[in-house]
């Protein structure tokens, strides 16, 4: 092994235990108390159930010592029953009382077993590019690694969601749903959400990585959270559609309005209420901003190389986190 090679080896090891080795009070293992096991068991008839699966595994993160967690709200989304594994072994049952489309957040509630600690919450504003960070989900120490924020930038998901400031690192964590990004100090930054082929955008050779969910996206809702349920930024319209970077519809939300107004897989984008778009942030933003919850909008389609017209009678976007058919 170079001596370069040896350096970076042991550079990685030193950032590890740096990070977890918060205190001499808290020590390693009862910080990582409060980085818990998430199972959810979604019913077959709810509407996330052929996306998403019906049994639903990833990190919920001890933001409270009253039993207060968060996770990545499709961790739960129309979940029926959801249970938490703790290190001590116990498996405490869980509820649901905000989940917030906006942020992509939810916050659960559980009775803590002795000795579980709760993460000190932070602020992922003052993170910055090329800074190194630790993942760590349920499985603990043996699991956690160090990463690098390579990229701040707004991101685009396929299911009408956006988010302004999307924090990605490398390399790949294949266990990162739920899980925590964590500096120096051991403060929490960021959920994770979802593995990117890229982390920057328009950068074909840009390596493969993860995306987090910046804390402060709770921090900015979190009283609306614990009073509503969810922010008022979720209460938008919404289309219940999936579309690709090319704003290729590959889904529609069974029962959902695009479903009911026949818009098929394959069909492309081309403009919405009469406006062009090339990009699914232009189409999420044009269908928030100029669209109320209810109204009907026309979206312009390619289909068999025709051009067809289509009207979409939206609905509120938190309504759908409601199992109806569960």
């Amino acid at each position: 092994m170079s001596l370069l090679r040896r350096i970076r080896c042991l550079s990685a090891i030193v950032f590890i235990a740096c990070s977890l080795a918060v205190s001499a009070e808290p020590d390693v293992d009862e910080f990582l108390t409060g980085i818990v096991e998430l199972r959810a068991a979604v019913p077959a008839t709810a509407a996330s159930a052929a996306s998403l699966g019906t049994e639903r595994q990833g990190s919920a993160i001890v933001i409270g010592g009253d039993g207060l967690l968060v996770t990545a709200a499709y961790l739960v989304l129309h979940a029926r029953y959801i249970t938490l594994y703790f290190q001590s072994g116990e498996a405490v049952p869980a509820s649901v009382i905000a989940h917030d489309i906006a942020s992509g957040l939810a916050l659960l509630r559980a009775d803590l077993p002795n000795g579980t600690l709760a993460l000190e919450i932070g602020t992922a504003s003052a993170a910055i590019v090329g800074q190194r960070l630790l993942a760590v989900d349920y499985r603990g120490r043996t699991a956690a690694g160090a990463v690098e924020l390579v990229s701040r930038a707004p991101f685009s998901g396929a299911a009408e969601y956006f988010l302004a400031d999307a924090l990605r690192t490398t390399p790949v964590r294949q266990h990162f749903s739920g899980a925590a990004l964590i500096d120096r100090e051991s403060r929490l930054l960021g959920i994770g959400a979802y593995g990117v082929a890229s982390v920057e955008d328009n950068a074909p050779r840009s390596p493969a990585g993860n995306l987090f969910i910046p804390i402060d996206e709770l921090i900015d809702v979190m009283g609306e959270l614990l009073i509503h349920g969810h922010s008022s930024a979720s209460e938008r319209p919404w289309l219940g559609l999936s579309v690709d970077a090319d704003l290729l519809v590959f889904g529609t939300v069974p029962a959902g309005p695009s479903r009911y107004a026949d818009i098929r897989p394959g069909d492309e984008i081309i403009a919405i209420d009469n406006q062009r778009v090339r990009r699914r942030d232009q189409l999420y933003q044009k269908l928030w901003n100029n669209t109320q919850i209810g109204q009907s909008v026309p979206l312009l389609l390619a289909r068999d190389d025709q051009l067809i017209t289509v009207s979409v009678r939206t609905i509120n976007a938190q309504e759908q986190t409601k199992c109806k058919a569960c």
